[in-house]
């Protein structure tokens, strides 16, 4: 059985062998679709969750 996650932009996203894009920030577990977007994230975590591209509560987010 195939385990989804939903990433930040929103999308259902599967483990990329075995691994999930993702990192934690501010004690909250944030997935990615794309190792771009996880890269764009950290560049600048609060424009990106500001950003329309985030499109999770980033209250709801896993906690870690």
């Amino acid at each position: 059985m195939s385990v989804k996650k939903i990433s930040a932009c929103g999308c259902d996203t599967d483990h990329h062998g075995g691994v999930w894009i993702s990192t934690d920030y501010k004690k909250k577990r944030i997935y990615f679709c794309a190792e771009t977007c996880k890269t764009e994230f950290l560049e600048d975590p609060e424009a990106f969750i500001d950003s329309s591209h985030f499109e999770l509560e980033f209250d709801m987010l896993e906690d870690v």
